[in-house]
């Protein structure tokens, strides 16, 4: 124990730029916490120490050891026997299986008493996957029974997890022992026998470089934050903690197939993957880990959305309609694996939505607001191009500006119609490129 607490005393960045060294030290910390658990669950001959009395484990240690190690063990085996005492019809334990060499939950199904003394009659299910419960009568204090433990279990119970903070950009390379690939090793259930260390990096004053945000959400629940100041650090590590280090789902995989090739993905925007892939195969989102978010007190959500052009007149139909099957696949926190298939109908009974012409349709205001920055970037990213064409790059030309005021007169009056002021950001923008220079000297 002293020297876990000498790990976690030494944990330093290295006067700012040693991040590696600080992660290390961090894992260090799990790594001997895992060592001691192990051994805790399991000794030399491949026993539990609950599997020996409780007695003579408190003599031992009272003869071998001071006046903390007496009081520990005596109150291991006061909460033992207290415990024990406790149990009635429908009361949980472990009993342990010879035949299977392990321990498995119990549930107590009455107690009875002979001239031999009191038994606790017991039925559980094997890990074998056999349906008939196994009954078994035991005596109360037997060393083959015992209370369920609150013990370390490998991703069930427990989730191990570094909340790495920092006000430094991270490296991004990756290879040896450089931070990208501790976080993946830490990450991998090979390296600690079952048990996994996710990671979350939260930067300080800072956003994260793009090369390191990619190669952080690519590892299984590996996530980041920016925080920018003391009111949204608070937030973060308070309102917002339980959903920062609680992963929903692992490997969801979304793929968008349509019937008879009646259409295709023409492009594809905020997947955070290559979206040339996603064209070609029709795979819209492959995410390493997902984590839920919190309502807002009008009950809203702020997450992300991936928005799909679709080209429908591949067979010369245009403005036909046409089926579209979306498939989901997944893992829990458990490991259990899941796929959801949903067939969706595209395309007509325009004529039963009332709108004028040239009007569009948004389902609710989260695609409208989607579909306004989907042009907003489309927008700037036609501009760009266009610039580097120019004689003088730093200057934005008379008929660009002209086109982007006419966006800026749109991009406020859907702002108005969302209720969005959040997008005070991108407006800004638009309003810097068209600015006149010379105004301001």
């Amino acid at each position: 124990m002293e020297e876990l607490k000498q790990n976690v005393m030494g944990i330093k960045a290295g006067g700012g730029t040693n991040m590696e060294s600080a992660y290390q030290a961090a894992t260090a910390c799990y790594k001997q916490l895992f060592e001691s658990v192990s051994k805790l669950d399991t000794t030399d001959d491949g026993s539990t120490p609950k599997d020996t009395d409780t007695a003579p484990a408190a003599a031992k240690a009272n003869d071998e050891g001071g006046d903390n190690d007496k009081a520990e063990a005596k109150d291991d085996k006061d909460k033992d026997t207290k415990e024990r005492e406790s149990w009635t019809a429908n009361s949980k334990c472990e009993v342990f299986s010879e035949s299977d060499n392990k321990w498995y939950e119990a549930t107590i199904i009455k107690v009875t008493n002979d001239e031999e003394g009191e038994w606790i009659n017991v039925t559980y299910k094997s890990g074998d996957g056999q349906e008939t419960p196994t009954l078994k009568q035991i005596g109360r204090y037997a060393k083959e029974i015992r209370p369920i433990e609150a013990g370390f279990q490998p991703n069930q119970e427990f989730a191990n997890r570094i909340i790495f903070l920092t006000d430094a950009q991270p490296n991004s390379y990756s290879g040896g022992d450089s931070l990208l690939n501790q976080v993946q090793r830490n990450s991998s259930t090979d390296q600690y026998k079952g048990f996994q260390i996710h990671t979350t990096f939260i930067g300080v004053g800072l956003d994260f470089n793009t090369k390191f945000v990619e190669d952080i959400i690519k590892v299984e629940g590996g996530n980041y934050y920016a925080v920018h100041s003391n009111e949204e650090f608070m937030k973060t590590m308070d309102e917002e903690f339980k959903f920062m280090v609680t992963p929903l789902v692992f490997n969801f995989v979304l793929t968008l197939m349509a019937e008879g090739n009646s259409c295709c993905i023409e492009e594809a925007f905020g997947s955070g993957d290559d979206e040339k892939a996603i064209v070609d195969n029709g795979e819209v989102m492959n995410v390493k880990s997902m984590f839920p978010s919190q309502h807002d007190e009008n009950d809203q959500v702020k997450g992300g959305v991936v928005v799909l052009k679709l080209k429908n007149d591949v067979n010369g139909k245009k403005d036909a309609s046409y089926n579209m099957e979306i498939k989901s696949t997944y893992k829990d926190i458990d490991g259990k694996d899941y796929v959801l298939e949903n067939n969706v109908m595209f395309g007509g009974g325009e004529e039963n939505l009332n709108l004028k012409k040239d009007e569009e349709y948004y389902d609710n205001g989260g695609i409208r607001k989607s579909l306004l920055l989907v042009r907003y970037v489309q927008l700037l990213k036609l501009w760009m191009n266009y610039q580097k064409k120019q004689s003088d790059k730093t200057k934005v030309t008379e008929e660009y500006k002209d086109i982007i005021r006419q966006f800026i007169d749109y991009f406020k009056s859907e702002m108005e119609v969302i209720g969005d002021k959040t997008m005070d950001k991108e407006l800004k923008i638009l309003n810097q490129l068209v600015k006149d220079k010379k105004a301001d000297k």
